[in-house]
């Protein structure tokens, strides 16, 4: 699952208000921030077998550490402890907390059969990978239902909810859709990654208020000082420069 994990995130800002949203995905996408660095640890396997699913050449192996249900309970477990520590929401800490193993729920749902219920247990999957047009339309159904409820729980401006729709959604989903890994590929291609993750940073802007001007910040005029860009500072800054370079 990929759109699916930031429509939960977005979705679960309804019932954590306090929380962020930058820490709603983290806490989705946990599972998955973990997983490379297991795999570069050598805890965990992964290989490429093209046509394995429609969607995904990647076979994975073994990732009992990163996608086991027990495992994601227990992360989010800590990670719920963690927030709440820092924060000290305890409602925002349970919602924190849930939204690590909903991961494994989702990737249930989108892989086949290789989601282990605990490190060495039986593995589980519906297979929906299997299928490019059942995956798109759960993709965007979860995602669109997510940024949907968002937006009624904030009641944040529409057009900001297009942007990230737009933003997100053409980097994971039009990418998922034409990207190809090649067979002779000897690790997997990270370019639907990196599409992604560039777009992660708007979702976590989402939360910020707007600024009250398109130029809140301090510029140098033409004689070295400083001004405000405001209806006055103009007029100033013109007539300080005449009488600097006056004669």
């Amino acid at each position: 699952m990929f759109l699916g994990h930031f429509g939960v995130a977005m979705a679960a800002k309804k019932a954590a208000p306090k929380a962020s949203l930058g820490t709603l995905v983290l806490a989705a996408q946990f599972a998955d921030l973990l997983w490379p660095v297991f795999l570069l640890l050598g805890w965990e396997r992964v290989r490429i077998a093209p046509g394995i699913t429609r969607v995904t050449p990647l076979d994975f192996v073994s990732y009992p550490w990163s996608h086991s249900l027990l495992m994601d309970l227990a992360w989010g477990t800590a990670l719920g402890a963690v927030y709440f520590a820092l924060r000290r929401d305890g409602r925002g800490a349970w919602v924190v907390g849930a939204c690590v193993p909903s991961h494994w729920v989702l990737d249930w749902i989108a892989h086949r059969p290789d989601m282990p219920l605990y490190p060495g247990g039986p593995r589980f999957g519906l297979g929906l990978w299997n299928s490019v047009p059942a995956t798109l339309v759960v993709e965007l159904v979860l995602f669109v239902a997510g940024a949907a409820i968002y937006l009624i729980a904030t009641r944040k401006g529409s057009h900001r909810i297009v942007r990230i729709l737009v933003v997100r959604g053409s980097s994971r989903g039009v990418v998922l859709c034409f990207d190809v890994w090649p067979a002779s590929a000897k690790r997997p291609h990270v370019g639907r990654d990196r599409a992604g993750d560039l777009a992660d940073g708007s979702l976590g802007r989402l939360d910020r208020p707007p600024s009250r001007s398109p130029l809140n910040h301090s510029f140098p005029d033409f004689c070295g000082q400083s001004y405000e860009p405001t209806a006055r500072s103009m007029p100033m800054c013109v007539d300080s420069c005449a009488k600097t370079r006056a004669p």
